[in-house]
């Protein structure tokens, strides 16, 4: 016999889903403050290469073409300082001043070889301590999804049918409700014989037909 295909419902995706949202939500807890660090870090050091570029006439000339100047001598200096720290190195734009080439040896220390590797070993140590804790984690995370729940139930529950209400209350809810369906079933009415009557043979103006009409 074949084997039958595993169905993918509300049912076995939600139970995973909270499961794991507890341990991203750790994850991103213990790394805030390194994503923190690596955002300052990036645009001082993206600073420190502006300036030093831009001092520098032979480096930054004022008439110098957009497609071809050095990315440190204009705004986009920030996005090349993160694609340099993510490990893409171009040490072409560093060779045009003695003290950018330093920079750019303590850049590369700090943030692709020592920042990286501590980034990499605090996610894998919080996902650790994340999945011994998974039993609790999972616990507070089922009572915050039943208490989702339960409010959304209370909102999206018919108000004349809250177990809640006196059998007055309940009464007086359903006579409104009839009351309003039966309004609701006049104006349709209205509306009907409204529309009959502009389609007649007779076809005149807006005004004439709603005073004919009301009259």
């Amino acid at each position: 016999a074949r084997p039958r295909p595993h169905k993918i419902s509300l049912t076995t995706v939600l139970p995973t889903f909270i499961h794991r949202s507890p341990m991203r939500q750790q994850i991103l807890k213990d790394v805030q403050l390194l994503l923190l660090i690596l955002a300052v870090s990036m645009i001082a050091f993206a600073d420190m290469f502006y300036l030093l570029s831009k001092s520098d006439v032979t480096t930054c000339p004022p008439d110098q073409d957009p497609q071809d100047a050095n990315p440190y001598c204009s705004p986009i200096r920030y996005l090349d300082m993160f694609v340099q720290i993510l490990g893409q190195f171009d040490y072409g734009s560093f060779l045009d001043h003695p003290l950018t080439i330093g920079l750019f040896i303590i850049m590369t220390l700090f943030g692709a070889v020592i920042f990286l590797n501590i980034l990499i070993a605090v996610v894998s140590d919080s996902y650790s301590t994340s999945c011994q804790k998974s039993t609790r984690l999972f616990g507070r995370a089922r009572l915050l999804t039943v208490a989702k729940i339960n409010a959304l139930e209370e909102i999206m529950q018919p108000k004349y049918c809250n177990r809640k209400d006196t059998q007055l209350v309940r009464v007086a809810k359903l006579l409104f409700k009839l009351l309003s369906f039966g309004c609701c079933c006049v104006a349709m009415v209205l509306y009907t014989r409204l529309i009959i009557f502009i389609d007649g043979d007779n076809p005149s103006s807006a005004a004439a037909v709603f005073a004919s009409f009301l009259l």
